[in-house]
């Protein structure tokens, strides 16, 4: 089983939850956005954030995998150039 991390955990046992709802009330929170105003707007607002992190995750990945083809690409041309791949 993987060991989640302390955000993760703190999501699970809805100790972030209640921070995001009972925080900053009184307009804009930390993050300087303004304050949830219910439960659900918490929960969705926590829910487009990881949605946010993984899509980003992906994107490196892609991006990662384009410069590793690139390379392979460049790596041969150089290769038949020299005369070693033939």
């Amino acid at each position: 089983m993987t060991r989640d991390s302390p955000s993760r955990r703190r999501m699970r046992d809805g100790s972030r939850l209640r921070d995001a709802v009972s925080g900053s009330r009184s307009g804009i929170s930390r993050s300087g956005e303004p304050a949830p105003r219910s439960t659900y707007e918490a929960v969705t607002r926590q829910m487009v954030r990881s949605l946010r992190g993984e899509v980003r995750d992906i994107k490196h990945r892609i991006n990662q995998l384009i410069t590793l083809i690139i390379a392979a690409i460049l790596l041969e041309v150089l290769m038949r150039l020299i005369g070693v791949g033939i």
